[in-house]
């Protein structure tokens, strides 16, 4: 079975953190979830929860993405927890052809098409 290039484990959480320059545990808590106060978060760039510490390509791109989105658009998290309400649930939201186009604020973040 091959490994794509987005599916390619590149860089330890830490590592990634670093270069995106991001708290670890924001990262952590981006690809993982969590829970806060007896709740729990789903992750915002994983379909679902793993053990691993490692990020790939594609979850590094996304989390710069949505890095930007928090920090240079002022996006909430809540409004960033779109992959459900996506066409396509699980796929990633930034990486693939776009059409389909969810407002945020002022700012337009898009999911795939089902293509």
């Amino acid at each position: 079975m091959s490994t794509t290039v987005l599916e390619r484990e590149m860089f330890s959480e830490a590592e990634a953190a670093r270069l995106l320059r991001v708290p670890q545990s924001t990262l952590h808590w981006w690809l993982d979830g969590g829970i806060y106060r007896n709740r729990s978060y789903r992750p915002v760039i994983r379909t679902e929860r793993t053990s691993g510490r490692s990020v790939t390509w594609a979850e590094f791109v996304e989390a710069g993405l949505l890095r930007e989105y928090r920090r240079t658009h002022g996006v909430a998290l809540s409004e960033l927890r779109i992959r459900d309400r996506a066409p396509v649930a699980g796929r990633p939201i930034h990486l693939q052809r776009h059409t389909h186009c969810a407002t945020a604020g002022s700012t337009q973040l898009t999911a795939p098409n089902s293509d």
